[in-house]
């Protein structure tokens, strides 16, 4: 009896294995895959789910809308080319009415243009595919006049005249732009051989001498969209060397007198084309 009880206690768990492997061994199921999942019961589930199809409901109208809205921006921009505003500067877009008005020198292409934007760019800048070299502002409302009244030297305050003998090319891009004068303007602007100032609003100039003076390298002048009839003075306007001028002039928007107007031409060598 001693020795059976020894036996029995020298291994208390061998008996349990035992039958553990005649269950497997005997084709019975592993208890671990007969349990129920544990955390959330059939009604949690459903809850959650509820709960994500109300939150689609509540919040989707405003996603699909603001997709919606930003697809039509970029729709709206791309559709519109250069009018998409949103992906523009300041500087870039053009306001005729109430824009800044500002000129930009480029020695790229030695170009001096004018525009009237809602913002200005900086010297050093690439503006309109130039690096900006000089930018003026303020001729809207300035009046330039020679330094020296005795012409000793023939240099003007306009702004840009340090670069009179480099300029190749003058071009007014944008609408709007309104001076009170342009006398002086492209004063000994000598090596210069294109102008394209049309755009130029003039019906507030009351000057416009010595505005080409000198310009000897121009070929052709279209000054047919220009309106002078506050223009009271055009003394030496096309004056010097302008042997090979030929200018479009609309001489009804003028007070000046167009018969005073054509024998200066004739004097200085001009061909004219009167429009009215």
């Amino acid at each position: 009896m001693s020795i059976l009880y020894g036996v029995s206690q020298s291994n208390p768990r061998g008996a349990a294995h035992e039958r553990s492997g005649n269950s497997f061994r005997g084709g019975g199921v592993s208890p671990r895959f007969t349990r129920r999942p544990k955390g959330q019961s059939t009604v949690e589930y459903v809850l959650i789910i509820a709960i994500i199809v109300l939150v689609i409901l509540i919040a989707g109208p405003w996603v699909s809308s603001a997709i919606r809205n930003q697809f039509n921006t970029v729709a709206g921009a791309i559709g519109s080319g250069t009018t998409g505003e949103n992906f523009y500067e300041p500087e870039d877009i053009p306001d005729p009415e109430n824009g800044t008005a500002f000129a930009v020198y480029s020695e790229d292409d030695h170009s001096l243009m004018f525009y009237k934007r809602r913002g200005v760019p900086k010297v050093g800048d690439m503006f309109n595919y130039r690096k900006v070299t000089a930018l003026y502002t303020g001729f809207e409302t300035d009046r330039y006049t020679p330094i020296d009244y005795n012409y000793s030297n023939d240099a003007t305050n306009a702004p840009w005249y340090s670069r009179s003998s480099d300029c190749r090319s003058v071009s007014v891009v944008d609408g709007g732009i309104k001076p009170i004068s342009i006398s002086f303007w492209f004063h000994q602007f000598k090596n210069c051989i294109s102008f394209d100032v049309s755009k130029l609003d003039t019906s507030s100039v009351s000057g416009i001498e010595h505005i080409f003076y000198n310009c000897g390298n121009v070929r052709d002048l279209d000054l047919s969209t220009w309106d002078l009839s506050h223009c009271v003075t055009a003394v030496s306007a096309f004056a010097y060397r302008h042997s090979h001028i030929a200018i479009i002039w609309n001489l009804s928007n003028s007070v000046l007198s167009p018969r005073l107007i054509s024998s200066h031409m004739d004097a200085i060598g001009c061909s004219q084309t009167a429009t009215t």
